[in-house]
C-alpha cells in the first residue's frame, strides 16, 4: 500500500502526451479530446463532473483519465451500478488497462483472496492498480445470528493492528476465539501488515481512530446492523482491504443521492482516499427534479461546504431568472439583459467543476440542423440569421409526440371502467384502502386494473372489496373492535364501485390485452416494424409490459400463418402464472379477425407451417458446423474462447451420441438464426462465425472469458459447461421472438443475448420491451433502433433522458441513416434539397390515456423536463412557447447565446 503517486501535474502531462499520439484519434472524437484537455487542467485544482449528454462517450474519457493516473503511479477505484461491469471492462481493455479484476459485488467476493480453500486465489485487492466496485457493494445485511465470517473482520483487524503497533493484544476467552473466522484472521493479518505503523498514511489514521474510539470487547459484542454503532467501523475496515485510492470515479453519480444510501456510504466511508485524491462523477443528469440536486452532485466530488454555500446562491438566482424570462421574454429587452448577467454568474460558479458536451456539438446533429436550415431557406421561411436557425433546429432531431388514447374512442365497457375507477377513488380514504386509490391512479397504464381483470369470475356475483384483493392493503387497514356505521357504508360503496368496474368486462371478451393504452402502442409499433425498423419500449409496471410482449408476438404469429411465412413454434403454449400465451393468441385472433376458429385450428396451422419449414432448418443444421469451421478462420477477431468452444461443439457433434450431437446443433442453430434476417435463405460462413462469436460473448460473463493467451483443459471444460447450459436454458423451447421482454428477473446472459439480437439490424427480434429500472442505464441499444415508446409516464425527466439515451448515442442507427442520406445528396449534388419529413429523426412517443391520472402525470413531467433543459441543454424557452416570426427568433437567439454552456468546445 506504499504506492508513490507522482501528483496531478504529472497526470496532466501524461494526458496531453496521450492526445498527441496518433492512436488516440481512433477511439476519441474531437469533443472527447477537448474534454480531456480541460480535465488535465482542472483536476490539478479539484474534482470534476463529466456531465455529457447520454451516449456521448463519458466512459472513454474516464478511462483515459484513469490510465494517466495509473501511469503516474496512482490507484483508481471505479464505482459502477450493478450490471455495467461488462461494458466497463471492455472499455478499460480497449483503453489500455486490461488487467482489471472482476467487479467487486459482495463481501463474500471481497474475502476470496484470503480463502485458503481456493487453489489459485486472486492477489489482494490493494495490490491492483484499478478496481471496479459495485454501487451495491456496501449493502450488507447482518442479522443478530449472522455467521462469524460476515462480521469478524473488524475484531481481527483490531487485534492485529494493536500487535502491529506494539500494543498488547486484547484478551479473548475460548468462546470469543471460536466466534471469529479463520478467513477473517488471514485477511486482517495481510491487510494490517501492508499499512505503515506511523505517519500520515490514511489507513494509519483510520485504525488509530478505531483504537481511540472503540474499546474492547465492543468489536466482538457490538451491533453490526445497518444503523448499529459498529457498522461504520466495519465499513472502514473492509475499505482498508481495498487499499488507498488517488482517483475515485463514480459512474451514474446521480443515483442514490441521500446520505444513507449504499453509494454514499461507499464513497464517504468505505473507499479510503489519499490526501491529494480527486473524485470524478459521471452523470448525464447532474440536476434532475430540483436545482438543489446541484449541491448533492458537487458534494459527491468533494466540494467543501463553504464553497457549496457560495455556489448555491448563484444556482438559486439562475433558477429564478429562468422562471422570470419565460414570462416576459417577448416584451422586455431589459429582462433579457438581466437574465444574461445572472446566467454568466451561474456559469462562472460552476465552470471549475462541470464539463458538459451536449448534442449541439455532435457532428451528426450539426448536419441535421444544416439540412433543416437549407430546407427552410429553400421554402423562404423568414429567419433572423443562420445562428438562430441553427439553435432553432439543433434539438429537433428528436421527434417527440404523444400517442393519445381518447375517451371518445373507447368501447362502452372501458368507459364504464374508467368512470367507476374514478368514483371508487373518491369513495374511499387512501389510508384505509390504498388499492382503490391506486386503481384510479394507474388504470390508464394497465397496472391498477390488471389484477382485478384476472380475478373476475362470471359465476361469482360477489366481488371482494378492492382492499381485500391486494396484499399491500393490509398495512393501511384500521382495526376497531366494532365497525362504525360510517365504515360500513364506506365499505358498501367501495364494494359497489369495485363490482361496477368488474361488471364493465363481464359480458364482453375484454382483457389486459385489449387495454386501450396497450392497443394504441401496438398500432404504432406495428406501423414501425412494417418498415423493417425496430422499436424499444419502456415501462414501469411488469404486468402490462408482459401483456404487450405477448400480444405483439401473438399478432405477428397469426400474420405469419395467414401469409405463409415461417414461425419457430409448433403449438400454442398453455397459460401459466406469468405466461398467458393462450389468452394472448385468442385476443389477437379476435383483434385481427383471423380465419381461425380457435386454438385447435391455430395449433394445426402452426404444426403444418413448422413441418413445411423443417427441411430448411435441417439443411442449415447440417451445414452449420462446416460453415463455422471455415468462417472462424476468416474472422481474426473471433477470440480464443470462441475457438475453444467451437472445438468442443465439434467434439460433441462428431462423437458417438447422434442424439446429443443433433440436440446441440438444434440449440446452436436456433441461437445463431435469432441473429439473422429471417427472410434470407443463405448466410455466408463468415456471417455464421461472427454470429457464433457474438453468441459466445453474450452467453459468458467478461470475467469468465478472461483466460489470457491460452485455454487449458480445465478452463475449456468449465467454459463449455456454462455455454452449453445457458444455450439450453435460452433456446430449448420453440417460441416466437418477434418481441422480447427484459425485466428484473431476466438472467444476465439472457439480457446480453437480447441485446446482441436487438442490435442487429435485420435480426428477427424487432421489439424490445424493457422494464425501466433494468434497461434505462448502461445498455447500448442504438445500433439498429431509432424509435422509443414510453408506455408509462415517469416523474423524473432524468429517467426519460436515460431511456431515450439507449438509442441516442454515438454511432447510432439514426446517425447512420442521416449520413447515408447526406452521402446520397452529395453524390446527386443536391445538398439540403430534401423534404423535411424525409430527414430521419429519433422518434419518441409518450402513451397518454386522456381523462385519467396519466394526463396530469404527463403535464408534471413536461414542466420538470423544461426546467432541466434550461439548466443543462441551453433551451431556456420551451419549444411550445417559441414563435417563428423574425423578432421572436432574434430574441430567442439572444437568450440561447446567454444560456450557460459548459462545453469544452465553447467559444465564449
Amino acid at each position: 500500500m506504499r504506492h508513490q503517486f507522482q501528483g496531478w501535474a504529472i497526470v496532466g502531462q501524461k494526458l496531453l502526451s496521450h492526445l498527441e499520439r496518433k492512436t488516440s484519434d481512433e477511439r476519441l472524437n474531437e469533443g472527447q479530446r477537448a474534454s480531456i484537455r480541460l480535465a488535465a487542467e482542472r483536476l490539478q485544482e479539484n474534482g470534476l463532473v463529466i456531465a455529457d449528454e447520454v451516449g456521448m462517450g463519458k466512459t472513454r474519457i474516464a478511462v483515459e483519465l484513469a490510465r494517466a493516473v495509473v501511469e503516474a503511479g496512482g490507484r483508481v477505484a471505479i464505482l459502477i451500478p450493478p450490471g455495467l461491469g461488462f461494458q466497463w471492462q471492455q472499455e478499460l481493455m480497449d483503453g489500455g488497462l486490461p488487467e482489471v479484476p472482476g467487479v467487486m459485488r459482495s463481501y463474500y467476493g471481497f474475502l476470496t483472496p484470503w480463502d485458503e480453500r481456493r487453489n489459485d486465489p486472486p492477489k489482494p485487492w490493494f495490490e491492483n492498480n484499478v478496481l471496479l466496485i459495485s454501487h451495491a457493494f456496501a449493502n450488507w445485511r447482518l442479522r443478530d445470528n449472522a455467521d462469524p465470517w460476515r462480521w469478524a473482520l473488524l475484531p481481527e483487524i483490531y487485534i492485529h493492528w494493536r500487535k502491529h503497533i506494539g500494543q498488547r493484544s486484547p484478551r479473548r476467552d475460548n468462546d470469543q476465539k471460536e466466534q471469529t473466522a479463520a478467513i477473517c484472521s488471514a485477511a486482517a493479518e495481510r491487510i494490517v501488515a501492508a499499512i505503515p505503523k506511523r505517519g500520515p498514511h490514511p489507513l494509519t489514521r483510520r485504525f488509530s481512530e478505531l483504537l481511540e474510539n472503540v474499546h474492547w470487547p465492543l468489536p466482538l459484542t457490538g451491533d453490526y446492523s445497518k444503523n448499529g454503532a459498529m457498522r461504520p467501523w466495519m465499513e472502514q475496515a473492509i475499505g482498508a482491504g481495498l487499499g488507498v485510492f488517488d482517483f475515485i470515479i463514480i459512474d451514474e453519480a446521480h443515483k442514490s443521492r441521500h446520505e444513507e444510501s449504499g453509494l454514499s456510504t461507499l464513497v464517504n466511508n468505505v473507499v479510503a482516499a489519499s490526501d491529494n485524491h480527486r473524485r470524478l462523477a459521471l452523470t448525464a443528469t447532474p440536476v434532475e427534479l430540483d436545482v438543489t440536486n446541484w449541491n448533492q452532485t458537487l458534494e459527491r466530488i468533494g466540494v467543501s461546504s463553504d464553497k457549496l454555500c457560495e455556489i448555491s446562491s448563484k444556482i438559486s438566482a439562475y433558477a429564478e431568472a429562468v422562471k422570470t424570462i419565460r414570462q416576459v421574454w417577448r416584451g422586455s429587452p431589459e429582462a433579457i439583459l438581466e437574465f444574461s448577467a445572472v446566467a454568466r454568474k451561474f456559469q462562472t460558479a460552476l465552470s471549475p467543476y462541470i464539463i458538459r458536451r451536449d448534442k449541439r456539438t455532435d457532428p451528426e446533429i450539426r448536419k441535421f440542423a444544416q439540412m433543416m436550415q437549407a430546407y427552410e431557406s429553400r421554402d423562404q421561411i423568414p429567419a433572423a440569421d443562420a445562428t438562430a436557425m441553427h439553435h432553432t433546429y439543433v434539438h429537433d432531431y428528436r421527434h417527440q409526440s404523444e400517442l393519445i388514447v381518447r375517451m371518445t374512442d373507447l368501447s362502452e365497457s372501458w368507459k364504464r371502467a374508467i368512470c367507476a375507477a374514478e368514483s371508487l377513488s373518491f369513495a374511499v380514504e387512501q389510508s384505509s384502502d390504498p388499492q382503490s386509490k391506486r386503481m384510479r391512479l394507474t388504470i390508464g397504464n394497465g397496472h391498477g386494473i390488471a389484477k382485478l381483470l384476472d380475478e373476475r369470475d362470471p359465476e361469482n356475483e360477489e366481488l371482494p372489496a378492492a382492499a381485500e384483493t391486494d396484499e399491500f392493503a393490509t398495512a393501511g387497514k384500521r382495526s376497531f373492535d366494532k365497525p362504525q356505521a360510517a365504515d360500513i357504508k364506506q365499505k358498501e360503496r367501495t364494494k359497489w364501485w369495485s363490482k361496477t368496474v368488474a361488471d364493465a368486462f363481464r359480458n364482453v371478451e375484454e382483457s389486459l390485452f385489449d387495454h386501450p393504452a396497450i392497443q394504441k402502442s401496438v398500432e404504432f409499433i406495428e406501423d414501425v416494424t412494417k418498415r423493417r425498423e425496430k422499436v424499444l419500449v419502456f415501462g414501469t409496471y411488469l404486468r402490462p409490459l408482459r401483456a404487450l410482449e405477448q400480444i405483439l408476438n401473438a399478432r405477428e404469429m397469426l400474420r405469419c400463418l395467414m401469409t405463409d411465412q415461417p414461425w419457430p413454434q409448433e403449438k400454442v403454449h398453455e397459460s401459466s402464472e406469468q405466461n398467458h400465451e393462450r389468452l394472448a393468441v385468442l385476443a389477437a385472433n379476435r383483434q385481427l379477425g383471423s380465419p381461425f376458429d380457435g386454438i385447435d385450428s391455430i395449433n394445426q396451422a402452426l404444426k403444418n407451417a413448422y413441418r413445411k419449414d423443417e427441411a430448411a432448418r435441417r439443411r442449415f443444421r447440417e451445414m452449420l458446423l462446416p460453415m463455422l469451421k471455415v468462417g472462424i478462420n476468416e474472422t481474426p477477431e473471433s477470440g480464443i474462447v470462441a475457438r475453444a468452444i467451437l472445438e468442443r461443439v465439434e467434439a460433441v457433434v462428431t462423437g458417438q451420441s447422434a442424439h446429443e450431437g443433433g440436440e446441440l446443433l438444434r440449440l446452436l442453430a436456433r441461437g445463431i438464426l435469432e441473429l439473422f434476417d429471417q427472410s434470407r435463405d443463405e448466410n455466408s460462413p463468415k456471417e455464421c462465425a461472427e454470429a457464433f462469436c457474438e453468441l459466445v460473448t453474450a452467453t459468458l460473463d467478461r470475467d469468465e472469458m478472461d483466460v489470457g493467451d491460452d485455454v487449458d483443459n480445465e478452463e475449456g471444460e468449465n467454459l463449455w459447461s456454462k455455454f452449453h447450459s445457458r444455450l439450453n436454458s435460452e433456446f430449448s423451447g420453440n417460441r416466437g421472438g418477434f418481441a422480447r421482454l427484459m425485466a428484473g428477473d431476466s438472467r444476465m446472459e439472457t439480457r446480453r443475448m437480447i441485446q446482441a439480437a436487438f442490435n442487429r439490424r435485420l435480426s428477427f427480434l424487432r421489439v424490445l420491451v424493457a422494464q425501466s429500472r433494468v434497461g434505462r442505464e448502461g445498455l447500448n441499444l442504438h445500433h439498429a433502433c431509432r424509435t422509443v415508446v414510453l408506455l408509462h409516464p415517469e416523474w423524473n425527466p432524468a429517467v426519460v433522458e436515460q431511456q431515450i439515451g439507449r438509442v441516442d448515442r454515438v454511432g447510432s442507427y439514426w446517425a447512420q441513416l442521416l449520413n447515408e442520406l447526406v452521402g446520397n445528396l452529395e453524390v446527386e449534388k443536391a445538398p439540403g434539397m430534401v423534404p423535411s419529413n424525409d430527414i430521419p429523426r429519433i422518434e419518441v412517443r409518450f402513451v397518454i390515456f386522456q381523462g385519467t391520472y396519466d394526463e396530469h402525470h404527463w403535464n408534471v413531467l413536461r414542466t420538470r423536463w423544461d426546467d432541466q433543459r434550461a439548466q443543462l441543454h441551453g433551451i431556456v424557452i420551451p419549444p411550445s412557447e417559441q414563435f417563428d416570426d423574425p423578432v421572436s427568433r432574434t430574441l430567442l437567439d439572444e437568450i440561447t447565446k446567454a444560456a450557460p454552456d459548459f462545453s469544452p468546445l465553447a467559444t465564449r
